[in-house]
């Protein structure tokens, strides 16, 4: 983890035997929920006070609600979809979203905690939102062939558009998706070295008009802006950063 402000780096979660597929902030930002094998885990953002939250069926993929700290995540069970959950989940509070099913993935809360975007590879790889209680099913992009997203998108900070890791029509880069699924444009091409396969999260202040920055710093010092952007690595925020 990277602290903006003091530049300081640390060492939130080690462990070489298995991978950690997502991770998001509490509302409070005090702690990390994480998944690792087939559990869900929390971590305080100093790396102490790791503990298991859930571990059944194997769920992966968590998102959290920065509203009210409700969960989201996956299932690699072949007879369960997408699942909401209490902060805390329990068997008494962790439910199906009704209408989702097996092969739906990468589940993302929008920023004001009302709806849930994810990735469905039934029929090549599409983004969809739907609502926490099975309404409002929208699909956001009708990708055929080789096209394909790479990993989770990222909601802008107004929640009117998702910026995605994909490869469309053999152009790798970032993609804005607007969320009435009306259609998508691409927002960064990539250059040239690895793919772009991974967003984290992007939301750093809205403003109308002109793309805001994506990931960067300003020295307090008055130097030159620093580019924090790593093609292969997710950067996750805690909070709106201005541009």
């Amino acid at each position: 983890m990277r602290d903006l402000v003091t530049g300081d780096e640390g060492l939130v979660v080690s462990d070489n035997t298995t991978s950690i597929f997502a991770y998001g902030w509490r509302p409070d930002s005090t702690a990390l929920v994480y998944d690792y094998g087939c559990g869900l885990y929390e971590v305080s953002r100093d790396g102490t006070n790791v503990r298991l939250l859930w571990n059944e069926n194997c769920r992966l993929e968590p998102s959290v609600n920065p509203v009210d700290g409700r969960l989201a995540f996956a299932s690699a069970a072949a007879d369960v979809g997408l699942l909401v959950s209490d902060s805390e989940p329990s068997s008494v509070n962790v439910a199906k979203i009704p209408g989702t099913h097996p092969g739906q993935h990468d589940p993302v809360w929008s920023p004001d905690g009302e709806w849930i975007q994810f990735s469905d590879n039934d029929a090549g790889t599409n983004l969809f939102r739907i609502r926490p209680d099975g309404t409002g099913s929208t699909p956001l992009t009708a990708f055929t062939g080789t096209d394909v997203i790479h990993g989770p998108g990222a909601w802008t900070a107004d929640g009117s558009q998702i910026v995605i890791p994909a490869t469309i029509q053999g152009t790798n880069g970032l993609y804005w998706v607007n969320v009435d699924g009306s259609g998508y444009s691409l927002l960064r091409a990539n250059a040239g070295g690895p793919d772009y396969d991974g967003v984290g999260s992007v939301n750093t202040g809205y403003q109308p008009g002109a793309a805001v920055r994506l990931v960067g710093s300003m020295p307090s010092d008055g130097s030159t802006r620093v580019s924090l952007w790593v093609s292969t690595n997710q950067v996750l925020f805690t909070r709106s950063i201005l541009p």
